[in-house]
Formats: structure tokens, sequence, C-alpha cells
């Protein structure tokens, strides 16, 4: 069952993305997504927030800032980027706003793995001719968990 709900809920996603069509700055933009969330969390966190940066993990009870970030990504899941569906990319000049969905497999400490779904509202900044970003908000989602061939 959970199998059927994944493949729906993954056509629904994919549906409407592919026949969208992506302006330059748009392109730009999922190629900055792409390559950070490949990234591993250390990475990440040096390469593709930025300093100012603050947001906000589902069930947080308050967001997160750079030192945050800083402290608690030897943390995160080991996990491996799969793949990532954008939903809406929004550019106004210097800033841009991305609903994304992300997959990755993580690595349970038994060794079995987990393929978890994310969702996220990222704000984007331009900052001297980079991106980054300077807020989010998301995480897990639920319906999407479940072990890997599940």
């Amino acid at each position: 069952m959970r199998s059927l709900l994944l493949v729906a809920s993954v056509a629904l996603i994919a549906g409407p993305i592919s026949a969208q069509e992506w302006t330059a700055e748009q392109m730009e933009v999922w190629a900055f997504e792409v390559e950070c969330a490949a990234l591993g969390p250390a990475d990440r966190v040096a390469q593709c927030f930025h300093p100012d940066y603050v947001g906000w993990y589902a069930g947080d009870p308050v967001p997160a800032n750079m030192d945050d970030l800083t402290a608690s990504h030897p943390y995160w899941p080991d996990g491996e980027f799969v793949t990532a569906k954008p939903l809406a990319i929004s550019v106004f000049d210097d800033v841009a706003i991305v609903h994304v969905m992300m997959l990755y497999a993580n690595t349970q400490p038994d060794g079995s793995t987990i393929m978890e779904w994310s969702r996220w509202t990222d704000v984007l900044l331009n900052d001297g001719g980079r991106w980054s970003w300077i807020a989010d908000a998301g995480g897990e989602v639920k319906l999407f968990r479940g072990p890997q061939g599940d």
C-alpha cells in the first residue's frame, strides 16, 4: 500500500512539472538547488547558506541560524541525494523563492536505507553574483517515508 501511495504521489508531483517552461533565471536558481542538494552536510552549510541565514525546520520550536546549522550538521542523516522536483520557482531581481520536493536515501544505524521525501520553501539571495539560501522552511514528508523498495 505504501508503495502505491509513493508512486501515485510522485506521479502527481512530476506530472505538471515536466510541462513547465523555465526562464534562464529560473534555470540558474534550479541548478544551484540541485548542486547544493548533492553536497554532504558540511559542504552544504559552508557553500550554500548565506551568513545571515535563518530557517525553520518543521517540528522545531524556533528558527535556526548559521551558528545552529554549523553546530548541528554533523548529526544530520547520512544520506545520498536521489532526486528533486521543483514545484515553483519565482525570481525577483536578486531574490528567488523555490518550492521543492527532495528525495534522499538515508542510511540508518542498522545499515538499512530509508527513502525520505522532504518539502521546502527556499528563499535565495544573489549576493555578488552567487546564489545562497538566506531563509527556508520545511522538513520531512511523512507520507513518503518507507524502507527502500517498500
